[in-house]
Formats: C-alpha cells, structure tokens, sequence
C-alpha cells in the first residue's frame, strides 16, 4: 500500500511540474522570440500589405487565442487600395495573426496560418469601372521565400475567424449592396494551396441584400454552413451542399461563380424543398413579422430560384434569372378567426432572360383559396413588360370582411360582398403616329380582348389613420372589349355610390371608346374637402372647401366631326384652400364657378361660362373670367388679372426636374371670333392688356445653364403680342428682343397654324457651347444676369 502510495505521488510531482512548465512557457515563451514573431510579422504586413496600416498597440500571447501563439494588433485602421487609399476598408478593435508553433520551434520560421477579428467592421467598395478597395495583399512571386528567408513572415492561412463584426459589400459595377450586422465566420481549410476546399460557418443577426437598387433580403437572420472548393488560379468557386438557414426557412445552395476579367459567370441554385408555408412567410420584411406573430400559417411550398450566366457590365451581357414556387394546402388564420383562408393552393414561376424587363415570362397556372363558401380562383400568363402579352382569368365571391379579418390586414378596414369575373387575352402595344406635318403621338394599338363583371353591396373602408369610414358602397359594372381594337370596348356603370360623412357622390353611366365615343353619363356629388383627412390619410396636403358636381352628358364626342354630347355641367368650388408640405403657406380663397350647356348634341350649341373665379396666394390676389360659345367658330371673352410669385407657388406644388422662380402680372382683356383672327378681321378683336415678367428663372435638366429673364414687358393688341423692354440671359450669353409675334389667337384656338413673327436681337456674346446638352452646368456665381446697358 505505501509503494502505490509513492509512486502515485511521483505521477502527482510529475504531472504538477510538467503543467508548471508548460504554464510558464506560455507566459514567458512570448518574450523568449520577440524577434522571431513580432518583429517579423510586422515585417511582412509592410511588406504585404498596400493598405495604410495603424493600430494603438501589439500584445503577442498563447491565451489570447489558446493554444496559438498569436500577435494580436489593437484599434486597428487599414485603409484600401486605389482609388479608394483615403477610405478604410477594415477596422476593428483587435486584429490577431496566429502563428504556427510547429514551424517557429523547430525551424525557427514565423509562418501566419490563422487569423482573428473581433468586433470589427469591414467596408469592401468597388466603383463602377469595376476597381476594388480589397487589392491591397502583394502576393510574394519568389520561390522558397519562407525556407531561405527567416527574416520575414510568410502566409500560409488554415483558419480565419470574425466575431461580433459588420460587413458592407458595395459594388456600384453591379449594383450590388450586401449588409451584415452582428457577423460571425469561422472558415477553414489550407489557404496557401492553389486548389483546396473551405468549410465556412456564417451567422449574422441582420443580413440584407440589394441588386439593382431592389430589396431582396432586407435584415433576416442567417446560419449558414456552406463547403467551397477554391481554385486561385482559375478564381474559380464551386459551392457544394450547403446548408443555409434565412430566419426558420432552411434552403439548400449549390453553384458556381468563375471571376472573369470584366466580370463574373454565374450558375447559383437556391431551393427548399417539401418546406413550411410558415416558414417561408418568415423571410418577408421586418414588417410582416409582428403580423406573423399573431396569425397561424400552415401549409406546404417547394421554392427554386436560380440564376445563371454571364454578368458583364462593359458589355451589357447579363445572366438569366428563373424562381419557381409551389404551395399546397394552405391555410392563413389570424387571431383566430371565425372564417380562416383554407385550401390556399398555387404554382408560379418567373422567368427574367438576361435579366432583360421586356422579356419577362410571369406565369401562375393557378391561385386559389376558400373562405368558408366564398372562393377566389384565377390564372395568370404574361409576356414582356412595355408591351405584354396578358392572359388572365379570374373569379371571386367574397365577404371583404370575413377576408380582413382572417388575413389581418392592418392598414384598413373592409366589408361588404364582392363578386368578380374577368378574363383577358391578347397584347398591349403601342405605335407612333404623325398627328401633323411635325408632331408625332404615340397611341394605343392594340388591346386585349376582356370581359369584366363587378360588383360590390354594402361595401365599407376604413383607413385606420383617420376617424371616419366611406359606406354605402354600391358599384355594378361591367366592361368589355371584344377585339384587340380599344375603340370597340364598351364600360357601363349601372350603379355607383358612396357617403362619407355628409358628403356623397353618385354616377351611372356608359361609354363607347369608339371614335365618336358615345356616351350616356350623369355624375353628381358634394364633397367639403375639409373632410377628406378624415376620410382618408392626407399626411403633406392640407384641403378646405366645398365642392359640388352635377355633370349629365348623352351622345357622341367627337370634336373632329363637330358632335358633342347633349351636355348640363356645373362645377362649383368655394372658399378653396389648398396648402402642402412644400412651402409653409397656402394658396386660399379659391372660387370657381363653371356652367356648360349643349342642347343640340354639335360644338356650334356648346356653351361654357367661367363666372368671375379668383385665388389667393402670399397676400396677393388673382382674378380671371370668361365665356365661351360655339367651338365650331369661337366667340370668346377671356380677362385675367393679378399677380403671382412663381417660385413661391411652383414650390406649393414641386417637382425635381423643373425649377421655376420670378414673378409675372397681367392685366388683359380678350375678345372676339376665331373667324375674324382666322380671316385678318383684325379690328373686329377687342383684344388689349399686357404681361409683365420680372426676375424670372428657369432651371430644366435637359439644360446645364438656367434660363434668366431680367424683365420682360409683353403688349397685347388685336392678334399681336409685342415683345418691349426684354432682357435675358443664357449662362454667359445675353439676348435683347423687340418686336412682335401674330396670328396668337388663332395659333391657340385653331389646329395647324403658324405663329408669325418680327423680331431684332441685339446680343453682345452669345456662346454656342453652352446651349449643347453635355455643356458642363454653371456655377451659381457665373451665371451672368442680362444688362440693361
């Protein structure tokens, strides 16, 4: 018993002494090698590395990343390789450098074969001619380095790790953005070989992904395990049984990227198999989540997407996109509905050739669901995109609020009983056509041929931003065209009606699209306009007002052929108010009041009345007025007068393509027959008044200068419209002009005639470049304001 005792003693001396020796060279092992290790791979970073490099400090240790020896930087910066030297491509908190021990104690040879991030964010960029930030590694081209030259460090990774970190791939070659929040990789495999395979575990909490400016993935969760055999000579990457898990979906991933000299060739196929509807549902955007949460989703899918291909920018060769998905047996109820969506069952696939818009192919053989004893069944085939070929059929009987109610849609409430039937077949297209000696149009050529039966009883909608709901829905229509020619299709709206609030609106009505368009309509309404935000959600539009409407209008409208429908029309607003998010005051007391009469079915018996209509804008009033009889030959009495500050109201109403700022006045009287301009009866025009434009300033993106006029005074008399006192401005060209234009009214009232004009310009530089569409746009400072030298 004593010798067992002794010798399990010596085992425990033993045993002690070799862990006291192995702790102690741990921790003096690392100032034994200084040299060896620190200064070496220091060493090689500046050699190896392009990229600005700066950290705080260096700590080499074996519990740093136990049991590896490891160099590890802090509050690291490294900036990118040209043209991106001034912006960093990777920082972090600690950059670690693993050593192989083997190597280092037995040939005295510091040889990196692992690397450590931890809490670091890596920017990858890559501009539009396809120039990267990540060139920054110079690869060592002489053989045996790491034999013969123990001075430096050499590369031979096994195994990289990131931890905690955030990535941002942005490739505007592409476009291309990839985000990574709350990163996690561990890849491993032999790095410093030509062919090898990399085993990769990936986890990011928020992965978002975005190809053409569209989201495809936008924050899900990722754990993906995927195996990528690497060939560096080639660059090229196959993917081979990888597992990947987006949220609660588990997809599997197959494929192959070669990185071409101008591009990439792809062959990617992504698919879940015999998977869960719910699932599925749990990749939609962070939206849908808090939705998905509340609801029980059954049901089973098959998903493929694929997308094969060469993607090369400079020549505009692109890969083809293909998603096809399959659900069975579906079923949709939330929070626990009565009536849930049951028997939800459908196949679509999508098919985007050279990811060309115009060669689109969308086809669901079939989507369908029941909700209790209501039905929703369609099919749906297109072709193209500008000009498709369409073929649809579809057939729903429905209680809107059994299907809200199950589905949970949030953003309002519905009811009432729906039914439709509709079926189409044939091409949308276009062409161009001369409408005079100059002018071309596009229209319609051709439609497909539909039929469409709706109706809806009792219906209700409730947006939940605001207070009060539109009821007393009722529509019955039905429309049909029985050709591809538009002009044979033929609407007719038996019924239409809905109040909200005190107001209301109602119209019945048939129309003909043919030619002539034939027509029986009666539309009549009163609408306070301050009621619409409660009714629904107006965010940047202020309205205020009380609006009635009273049209009935029976026979054909054909203007060519001198018919116009037997028409009684009023259009009557008052106290209007109008005010946007644009500019911080409104335009107000707005009042117009519009009679049209036609007893007799021909322009000759039209009759329009504008009474004395008026606005309001920045404390300064506008006034116009006027009268209209027998557009056959126009007998008119038109006056106009005020003032308005046009980038003041142009900012009421804004667009980004035009810039407009100056004001204009006018005081004018028109009046008189489109006959006697036609026929040079000039003096039986009572036409007089003039306009005058100050400061006036236009900006257009189809020109790189703004156009500037200084002032501007025009002169109306009889058909003339002269130019007096009008200075302008082009970049650094300046313009003066007197004279006139005629034949005005007739050029506004008729078809196909030609103003006239008498003009001197006077200029004392005019450059020729500066009106071209690639002239470079001028400074705000070089714009040259027109002299009244």
């Amino acid at each position: 018993m004593k010798k067992a005792w002794q010798i399990l003693w010596k085992i425990i001396k033993i045993s002690g002494i070799t862990v006291a020796a192995i702790l102690i060279l741990l921790f003096v092992g690392p100032y034994l090698f200084p040299d060896t290790v620190a200064k070496q791979i220091k060493h090689w970073t500046n050699q190896s590395i392009k990229g600005d490099l700066n950290f705080t400090k260096a700590r080499l240790s074996f519990f740093t990343h136990f049991p590896s020896l490891t160099l590890t930087l802090y509050d690291v910066d490294l900036k990118g390789s040209a043209p991106f030297a001034v912006d960093t491509l990777l920082s972090a908190e600690k950059l670690g450098f693993g050593v192989n021990l083997e190597k280092l104690i037995f040939n005295h040879l510091v040889s990196i074969n692992k690397i450590y991030l931890n809490g670091a964010f890596i920017h990858v960029m890559v501009n539009e001619s396809g120039q990267a930030n990540y060139n920054i590694y110079v690869a060592d081209t002489t053989n045996n380095t790491a034999s013969t030259d123990s001075s430096a460090a050499s590369l031979h990774l096994e195994k990289i790790v990131v931890k905690d970190s955030r990535l941002v791939y942005n490739d505007q070659s592409v476009p291309m953005l990839i985000q990574a929040d709350h990163l996690y990789y561990e890849g491993t495999g032999d790095l410093s070989k030509s062919i090898f395979d990399l085993a990769s575990h990936i986890r990011s909490d928020s992965l978002s992904f975005m190809l053409n400016n569209h989201d495809y993935v936008r924050r899900k969760a990722l754990d993906a395990n995927l195996v990528t055999s690497i060939n560096t000579k080639t660059l090229a990457l196959i993917f081979q049984q990888n597992k990947i898990r987006m949220n609660k979906l588990n997809l599997a991933f197959t494929g192959k990227l070669d990185f071409l000299k101008n591009g990439y060739d792809l062959d990617f196929n992504i698919s879940s198999q015999n998977a869960d509807l719910y699932q599925l549902v749990t990749i939609f955007p962070p939206e849908y989540l808090d939705w998905l949460e509340k609801t029980t989703v059954k049901g089973t899918i098959n998903l493929t997407s694929t997308l094969k291909g060469k993607y090369i920018a400079s020549t505009g060769e692109m890969p083809d996109y293909g998603l096809k998905l399959t659900i069975r047996d579906g079923f949709i109820d939330y929070q626990d509905a009565q009536i849930p969506v049951s028997q939800l069952n459908g196949h679509a696939e999508v098919e985007l050739p050279s990811l060309d818009q115009e060669k689109l192919h969308v086809k669901i053989d079939s989507l369908s669901f029941k909700l209790a004893q209501d039905y929703f069944r369609s099919h749906l085939e297109t072709n193209g995109f500008s000009e498709p070929k369409i073929q649809v059929l579809a057939d729903a009987k429905m209680n809107l609020a059994n299907l809200k109610l199950a589905t949970g849609i949030s953003s309002f409430d519905a009811k009432g009983q729906l039914a439709l039937h509709l079926s189409a077949n044939g091409k949308y297209s276009t062409k161009i056509v001369k409408t005079s000696f100059r002018k071309k149009d596009t229209v319609i050529a051709s439609i497909p041929v539909f039929d469409m039966t709706c109706s809806i009883k009792n219906g209700y909608v409730k947006y939940y931003k605001v207070a009060q709901p539109i009821q007393n829905i009722f529509l019955e229509m039905h429309a049909t065209c029985p050709d591809a020619n538009y002009q044979h299709a033929y609407f007719k709206i038996d019924t239409l009606h809905a109040t909200a609030l005190k107001n209301y609106l109602e119209a019945r009505g048939i129309i003909h699209a043919s030619t002539d368009y034939p027509m029986d309509l009666n539309l009549k309404g009163s609408v306070d306009l301050s009621d619409i935000k409660q009714v629904y959600p107006l965010d940047s539009l202020t309205l205020s007002g009380l609006m009635l409407i009273n049209i009935s209008a029976n026979g054909k409208y054909a203007p060519d052929h001198h018919l116009f429908p037997k028409t009684t029309a009023e259009f009557n607003l008052k106290d209007g108010f109008i005010q946007t998010a644009y500019y911080p005051h409104p335009i107000e007391k707005i009042n117009i009041l519009l009679h049209a009469t036609d007893n007799a079915g021909d322009l000759n018996s039209l009759n329009c009345s504008l009474q004395p209509a008026s606005l309001n804008f920045e404390g300064k009033p506008f006034y116009f007025e006027g009268k209209f009889k027998n557009f056959d030959d126009l007998n008119y009495d038109l006056s106009a007068n005020g003032e308005i500050d046009l980038g003041k109201i142009y900012q009421v109403f804004a667009r980004k393509d035009i810039g407009i700022s100056g004001f204009i006045r006018i005081k004018a009287n028109f009046k008189g027959k489109q006959s006697d301009a036609k026929n040079g009866r000039y003096n039986q025009l009572k036409n007089s008044g003039s306009l005058d434009v100050k400061d006036l300033k236009i900006t257009q993106e189809l020109f790189p200068q703004p156009f500037f006029i200084s002032t501007g005074h025009f002169r109306f008399e009889q058909d003339k419209m002269w130019f007096e006192n009008f200075l302008a401005a082009y970049g650094k060209s300046d313009l003066q002009l007197d004279g006139f234009v005629e034949n005005v009214i007739n050029y506004f009232l008729g078809k196909n005639e030609i103003l006239k004009a008498n003009f001197n310009l006077r200029s004392k530089f005019i450059d020729l470049n500066e009106f071209s569409v690639y002239a470079s746009p001028a400074r705000a400072s070089s714009i040259k304001k027109p002299s009244t030298d």
